[in-house]
């Protein structure tokens, strides 16, 4: 059950099968005090550094993106929940999971249920791309950093239509050598032949861990993502 307190806490959930996923759960300053509220929700997926089994590693995942910024801004203006991904798997094997965390906080916070937000670097960019295939009508928008589908492949996923219809911005740097650039290119070209309005940002001259820096401190990619609302 989740505590219902404003800052920063952890916490933990399961499925039935018996999966647990640990995560950070940010609730805003003002949260609660208008019983009415409801707020928006992002959930952010870390990369592949910060994985983990236990509450005790959780504050690796305050090195990058929101994790990062709740901790320095309590005024933040959503619910901000950032699950770690067990040791030694990724996070394409727990997708069941990760549903089971939004569920288990539609069911005990004040979240809009159209305003879901799905975001990730490196590892949690391709875990992005992954949740949203497997759940197309989740979120409202989905913002994948320096991801992909199959690492190194150049593997279009079948189900790829299904995500023509959902707002999508996709970020990578030009300089990135640990996932490149064709990684996130190739999907958000299978996507326009299917129509779709996705938007795709190549920053220039960024490597790796500057995709991430840029994107999550572009106050643009922040007023986008939170006008998108789900029909």
């Amino acid at each position: 059950m989740i505590k219902i307190r404003t800052g920063v806490q952890t916490g933990q959930t399961h499925n039935k099968n018996g999966g647990i996923l640990h995560y950070l759960l940010f609730l805003p300053a003002k949260y609660g005090v208008d019983d009415q509220e409801s707020w928006p929700l992002v959930m952010f997926l870390h990369g592949i550094g910060e994985r983990g089994s236990s509450q005790s590693t959780l504050s690796s995942l305050k090195k990058y993106g929101p994790p990062k910024m709740v901790e320095e801004e309590q005024d933040f203006p959503c619910v901000v929940v950032s699950p770690q991904c067990p040791s030694d798997s990724y996070w394409f094997e727990h997708l069941d999971l990760l549903e089971s965390l939004f569920k288990e906080i539609f069911e005990t916070l004040h979240v809009d249920n159209q305003r879901i937000y799905l975001t990730g670097l490196s590892m949690g960019g391709y875990g992005t791309w992954h949740f949203g295939l497997r759940f197309p009508d989740r979120c409202a928008a989905l913002v994948p950093i320096a991801g992909g589908y199959m690492h190194e492949s150049r593997e279009i996923p079948e189900t790829i239509c299904g995500l023509s219809h959902v707002p999508i911005w996709a970020f990578h740097g030009s300089a990135d050598t640990v996932v490149l650039p064709y990684q996130t290119e190739i999907l958000v070209e299978a996507l326009q032949e299917y129509g779709s309005s996705v938007r795709y940002t190549l920053l220039d001259g960024a490597d790796h861990g500057q995709s991430w820096e840029q994107a999550y401190a572009d106050p643009e990619m922040w007023s986008w993502m939170l006008s998108q609302r789900k029909e």
